[in-house]
């Protein structure tokens, strides 16, 4: 049992003094696919404790196939797309470097071994090999059946050589991930289940984080805010200081009967940084992690296909959306130079998800996303004070050289209003939300039925964030100017 205060996602002392590794299998990372810099960023932080990165041999040629599959996938749209244009009189040049799938695979393989010397890939055994291809035949665990295909060999082969590596001492390494498989494959085998973590835990559980200063806080914040306006590609900026995460089913983001087929779903730039909260420094590795709140302008592509079978392309932006996304920030000199996803695997909410059964929950998201402005939370007792706010009661918070004052009242219809002034120096903003029902949210022959309680703002036009996030979203606007934050 953990020790009062002391984080139960951290590994006891006792656990992280026998380990030796760190395993990551095809199934750590997002969707299957290699994220090179996150693994490059482990075998550094490991080489630090005293650890290596396993990569069995198996598990680098899926990731090495995996890119081949892409690659294949990116010359083949890439081919009919220069034909068309080609044909259009237009010349183009968009290939890739490489000719050949077993050219990629080579690439990626070469790119794996070379990340350093923590990083030990595990070379397949005769013996095991045998061993795991018995388990496939026999459909031993963690084989199966998949559409009448026998399957396991791979993930029996991976499990067998770290087993083998770590002389069947499941205590001296942790595997990357959640894969329930593993387990019953261990038992199956008599073992002890492994210690597993899925990757945007891992930090947490092996290093021991303290809460930062609020000049570390203020750094981070003006690194975010010089970002804003800054074009996303790929979920990166231009010069790649920002790389987030892919989000989790982006075509659930899309909000439009005419389309009945999404083909892409694209964060194009970055409009507003909307809060960040759960932040964390590694003094070992020089790494903050917070949970971050982004405000991007989205756009989709997809297909209408008429019932006579006609295809008509459909595309257009998709508003109120905001991004949440575990980042680490690397600190260089004081300074912060890079921030990049935890995971690789970010969440999106969308405008249309936003409504409350009753204003008091509403009330309740409201003052809860007043506790993503960085800082506002450091000040001993000021989280209570905000969510202990009450409709009718008044709130002043100090931010630094700022002090944001809340009012809050009823409203005729049932509902609530705020209005939030921050101020300093003899300047002054202000901004007025305000709870109302939304009828066209509750069909009419079965009214009340479904949440209709939504957040108005004045801004609306300014920030197309969900009402509850206008709040924190126009406090940092107003805290850290543009200027002040390009100048960081």
């Amino acid at each position: 049992m953990a020790s009062a205060g002391e984080d139960p996602r951290l590994l006891p002392q006792s656990v992280r003094e026998k380990l030796e590794a760190i395993v990551f299998d095809a199934n750590s990372f997002p969707h299957g696919a290699l994220r090179l810099n996150t693994l490059k960023e482990w075998e550094r932080w490991a080489h630090l404790v005293d650890l290596e990165v396993w990569l069995p041999e198996p598990v680098v040629w899926e990731l090495a196939e995996h890119a081949a599959s892409a690659w294949t996938e990116f010359e083949a749209i890439t081919r009919k797309a220069s034909k068309a244009l080609t044909n259009a009189g237009v010349e183009v040049e968009a290939r890739s470097a490489h000719t050949t799938r077993e050219e990629v695979i080579r690439k990626v393989e070469s790119e794996i071994r070379a990340l350093g010397p923590s990083l030990r890939v595990l070379r397949l055994d005769g013996d095991v090999a045998i061993e795991a291809l018995k388990d496939q035949v026999l459909q031993r665990r963690p084989a199966r059946v998949r559409d009448k295909v026998k399957t396991g060999a791979s993930d029996s082969a991976w499990l067998r050589q770290v087993l083998k590596t770590a002389n069947n001492d499941p205590d001296k390494f942790v595997i990357v991930g959640s894969d329930a498989d593993v387990y019953k494959a261990f038992e199956t085998w008599g073992l002890a289940k492994p210690r597993m973590v899925p990757l945007q835990n891992l930090q947490r559980a092996l290093f021991v984080l303290d809460e930062p200063d609020a000049d570390l806080v203020e750094k981070i914040s003006r690194f975010l805010r010089a970002a804003v306006g800054s074009p996303l590609e790929g979920g990166r900026t231009p010069d790649g200081d920002i790389v987030l995460g892919d989000i989790k089913e982006p075509a659930a983001l899309v909000d439009n009967p005419l389309v009945d087929q999404i083909s892409d779903v694209d964060l194009v730039r970055l409009e507003a940084i909307v809060g960040l909260n759960q932040i964390k420094i590694n003094h070992l590795t020089g790494v903050v992690s917070a949970q971050v709140f982004l405000s991007p302008a989205v756009e989709y592509s997809g297909l209408l296909i008429e019932e006579n079978g006609t295809v008509w392309p459909q595309s257009g932006a998709i508003p109120g959306v905001v991004v949440r996304d575990v980042i680490n920030f690397t600190l260089s000199g004081g300074a912060v130079i890079k921030a990049q996803s935890q995971s690789g695997e970010a969440v999106a909410f969308g405008e249309q998800d936003k409504a409350f059964d009753e204003p008091e929950t509403a009330f309740q998201e409201f003052l809860e996303a007043l506790l993503l402005v960085p800082g506002i939370a450091l000040a001993p007792g000021t989280s209570e004070a905000v969510t202990d706010l009450e409709v009718g009661g008044e709130l002043t918070v100090f931010l630094g050289d700022h002090t944001l004052n809340v009012t809050t009242s009823d409203t005729d219809d049932g509902g609530w209003s705020a209005s939030l002034t921050l101020s300093a120096d003899g300047w002054s903003e202000s901004m007025d939300l305000w709870c109302e029902w939304d009828a066209t949210k509750n069909p009419f022959e079965i009214p009340d039925m479904f949440p209709a309680w939504i957040i108005c703002t004045d801004l609306a036009s300014t920030w197309r964030v969900p009402g509850e996030w206008a709040a924190p979203t126009w406090i940092i606007q107003a805290l850290i100017s543009e200027e002040e934050g390009q100048s960081t």
